[in-house]
């Protein structure tokens, strides 16, 4: 038996109906095969606990010396490179409407994508490190530090 869906007023549901059109466009999210619509797990909520061990402004700072250099990265869509196999798609199903659509990548806002992102992203950050590259991650928000003006392009 589906879960009873609440239907949002008018304003919202125009806003999340953008943003569904434009993660279709990105691929994020596909429509759930009708024979399937119902069926699955469904989510009301997208929370994120503010709790994590994430890297800290102070944990940069120490790592500073006079005279480096740094640039930021920002990874676009970062968690949208992180796919999702087809047979736990059904895991991750909302609706919007009446239409109902299903993550194929890593969702924005469940209270695992940080953690998931983190562990894949740490293999790129050591091979980085590896290089000599030095890299500081968070999340999708990356720091690289070097030197000189020059060194640090490089490292782009």
């Amino acid at each position: 038996m589906p879960p009873s869906f609440h239907y949002l007023p008018e304003d919202p549901l125009v806003l999340l109906c953008q943003e569904v059109a434009a993660l279709l466009a990105k691929g994020a999210i596909e429509k759930v095969p009708v024979p399937v619509v119902g069926r699955g797990c469904y989510s009301r909520y997208f929370l994120i606990p503010k709790k994590d061990k994430m890297l800290t402004l102070a944990q940069v700072l120490c790592a500073l010396d006079p005279g480096d250099w740094m640039v930021a990265l920002d990874l676009q869509d970062a968690y949208f490179h992180i796919p999702i196999l087809p047979a736990h798609r059904c895991y991750l199903r909302f609706v919007v409407g009446h239409y109902h659509f299903q993550f194929t990548v890593l969702p924005v806002g469940r209270t695992s994508a940080p953690r998931v992102f983190t562990k894949v992203m740490a293999v790129v950050a050591a091979h980085l490190c590896r290089l000599g590259v030095s890299v500081f991650p968070y999340l999708d928000d990356w720091l690289l530090k070097a030197p000189s003006p020059r060194t640090v392009v490089s490292h782009l």
